[in-house]
């Protein structure tokens, strides 16, 4: 279930978003770039990947909510 407080960054880009989490997991620089081309492409949200999060509709971020659980 997706909440209503989606725990991303809205000042942040959705690519930075899921870099800080990432990091956070200890991804290599290698497979963090592979990953997150890999999520955003998937959900359709590549396209707008340097966009601020704060700027994208409730179900685009919903969208990246979930890729960042993956």
């Amino acid at each position: 279930a997706l909440l209503e407080h989606n725990g991303l960054y809205e000042r942040m880009s959705a690519e930075n978003n899921l870099e800080f989490y990432a990091r956070v997991w200890h991804l290599s620089k290698e497979e963090r770039t592979a990953r997150i081309k890999e999520l955003l492409t998937h959900f359709g949200l590549w396209e707008r990947r340097k966009y601020t999060v704060g700027e994208w509709s409730r179900g685009m971020k919903q969208k990246l909510a979930l890729a960042r659980t993956l």
